[in-house]
Order: C-alpha cells, then structure tokens, then sequence
C-alpha cells in the first residue's frame, strides 16, 4: 500500500517536472514571467518535491545522512571554486574541457579538472566524451551559476561563501553555544549589522556590496511569489524596511501603478546602491539608517502608520 502510494506520487512529481520544463524550455535570457507555471501548479511541485525529499532522506541509513550533512561545507566550497563554467552551444558543439578552463583561467590544471569531475557528480556540471576527450557542460542546475542567467544565484554563491566573513563565523559556533552570543560577535565583537554599518574600509565597503547583491537576488527570486499571494490594490503607503537596494518595491510598484507613496529604509551602504528606477520615481522617499536604530526608524516609518 505504501510503496503503491509512493509510485503514484513519484509519477505525479514526474509529470509535474515535465509540465515546469516545457514551460521554461528555451535559452536563459528568454525567461520570463510568462513561462512561469500558474502559481497553484508551482505549489504542488514544491509540495511534491518536499515529499520526496523527505521520503529519500528517511529511507537513507542514518550514517549515510549523517556523513552527507557533515560534507555538505564541502560541496559548497566546490560550487564556490568553479568560477570558470562552460556554455553549450545548441547544436552541442560547445563546451571546454577542465584543461581549457585552467589555461583561461589562469589555474592549476590537476585541482581545476579535480574540482570540475566533483561539480558534475553534484549535477552542476555534465560531461560528454568526444574522441575520447571528456568535456565539460553547464547542467540546468549549473546554469543559475551563471551571472547572466535572469534567476542566478551566483552572488547568493558568492556571498555564502565568503570564507573571511561568513564561513569564519561558524568557527565561532563552539563558543557560540557556550556564550549565548552569535558565531558573528565571536569572531568579529560586534554584531553582524554593527560591523556593516561602522566598519569604513575598502574590504567591508565590498562586502556590502557583495551583501546586497545576495539579498537583491534572492529578492528577484522570491518577490513574485510573495505577491501572487499578497493584495495591496488598496494600499497607500509601502515600507520596505531593510529594502536594500529596493528590488521588491519596485517589483511592486509594477504590478500597483496606484500606489502612490514607497519608502526604503536600509543602511546607507545599501541605499546608496539603490536601483536607478526606485531613484527615478517621485512616489519613492529613501531613509539610511540601521532599523536598531528606532528613533530613525521611527522618523522613517512616520507616513506608513
């Protein structure tokens, strides 16, 4: 009974899988909104696919997923290294091999096929033989690596990777638990937002930007979602408070041209990064300032009450 259900299910996750990759096909740059699978199908293949994770995971032995958990830092330094990644071409002519990769690149020829073979066991990279040199491929999945993919996450990459800054942190983790202090004031004695805002130096000034660029990625990822199920037709003011460089409301401005007052609030690192639409707009006032500071906040957020 219980296998029964699981096929049904697993067969369900295929053809759902089938319908997203028919409404998607086509090159990167072609994707838009009008090759999004209406919300309500979107929804049950996350739910689905939830499902099936869970059911891999449990039927996995305990000491596999233990070992898989405690390797996943690897796989994401691996992802973080393969800074060099291939196109093909549509008639499969394209595509390089890990040696041309390193020799563009500047590399080590052994580490960078080594760390190339790892990304295409991880499915971020594929490999076809020809005349029996192995080249390399970007995968669907190695493509939102990509920074001209219009959903990539590479500055996501970039900035959970920063192994100065965010990697660091988490050897702080041991302390962390002792002291009830974040991994972050461990390592660095302030918090996080504190050392972003009063750090003024070249490193942290690229860091912010690094910042932002991940937090504006994952914003242009997830706004149309929030707003499939979010109504503001009767809105009159919209505040983005740590709005960065103000992806969401503009994304929102968008969809209600009738809205007539925006305001983001962010730390002026950010803000001074905001997009030139936002800036463009005379619906739009920008406040810097960290929101723990209340009594700016409070000044910022004074037309949204």
């Amino acid at each position: 009974m219980i296998k029964a259900s699981l096929f049904k299910l697993a067969l369900f996750g295929v053809l759902i899988s089938i319908v997203l990759k028919i409404r998607n096909s086509g090159p990167p740059a072609e994707l838009n909104e009008t090759k999004m699978p209406p919300w309500p199908i979107f929804k049950a293949a996350v739910a689905v696919n939830k499902f099936l994770t869970l059911a891999s995971e449990k039927s996995a032995p305990p000491h596999q997923r233990i070992l898989s958990l405690s390797m996943a830092y690897t796989q994401s330094a691996i992802i973080y290294a393969i800074d060099a990644i291939p196109n093909e071409n549509n008639d499969g002519s394209g595509g390089a091999t890990c040696e041309q990769v390193a020799q563009i690149q500047n590399l080590d020829i052994k580490f960078t096929c080594r760390f190339m073979v790892a990304a295409s066991t991880m499915g971020i990279l594929k490999t076809k033989s020809f005349n029996s040199i192995t080249m390399f491929f970007t995968t669907t999945l190695g493509d939102l690596l990509r920074s001209d993919h219009p959903k990539s996450l590479r500055d996501n990459v970039l900035y959970l990777n920063q192994a100065e800054k965010i990697s660091s942190v988490y050897a702080g983790a041991e302390k962390s638990i002792k002291t009830g202090n974040s991994g972050f004031f461990e390592v660095y004695g302030k918090t996080f937002f504190d050392w972003l805002a009063n750090e003024d130096n070249d490193r942290t000034k690229e860091f912010q930007q690094v910042f932002d660029a991940a937090m504006s990625s994952t914003n242009r990822i997830s706004t149309r979602s929030i707003l499939a199920d979010l109504d503001l037709s009767n809105a009159q003011t919209v505040c983005d408070v740590g709005g960065g460089r103000g992806n969401f409301l503009i994304e929102i401005a968008r969809k209600y041209p009738n809205i007539p007052n925006f305001v983001l609030f962010d730390l002026p690192g950010s803000v001074a990064h905001a997009l030139p639409e936002l800036l463009a707009s005379n619906r739009t006032q920008i406040f810097s300032g960290s929101f723990f500071d209340l009594p700016k906040l409070q000044f910022a957020l004074q037309d949204c009450s």
